[in-house]
């Protein structure tokens, strides 16, 4: 794997949450911007590596069966996890977007950016 998908991974899944939950005050400010950013940045690196097949960024036909099988492990999990939360602590179940909006987005929007 060469250097620059290195830094880019780093980058991306390390640094990005990292400095969202460390060093920002307001992560609902600047996290949208960053993750434009970052995803700007990841779209240049991909557009100028001449190996990389572009119809990979837009191949949609193969997008309907991805989604269903995505799906079809997460909605079980979620739905467990929700069942677990709300049955051993109650006060806690949807507390996080109730109370720390910008976490739980920042949360929710990090792992989807490497989805893609």
């Amino acid at each position: 794997m060469p250097v620059h998908r290195w830094l880019e991974m780093i980058v991306l899944f390390i640094c990005l949450p990292l400095g969202v939950a460390f060093f920002l005050q307001r992560p609902g400010v600047w996290l949208m911007p960053l993750l434009v950013l970052v995803s700007l940045l990841c779209l240049y690196l991909l557009l100028s590596d001449p190996k990389f097949k572009r119809f990979r960024l837009w191949h949609i036909q193969g997008c309907g069966s991805c989604i269903v099988r995505q799906m079809a492990l997460f909605l079980p999990f979620a739905v467990l996890c929700s069942a677990l939360v709300y049955y051993f602590s109650p006060e806690l179940f949807l507390r996080l977007p109730s109370q720390a909006p910008e976490l739980w987005l920042s949360t929710l929007c990090t792992p989807s950016m490497g989805m893609n």
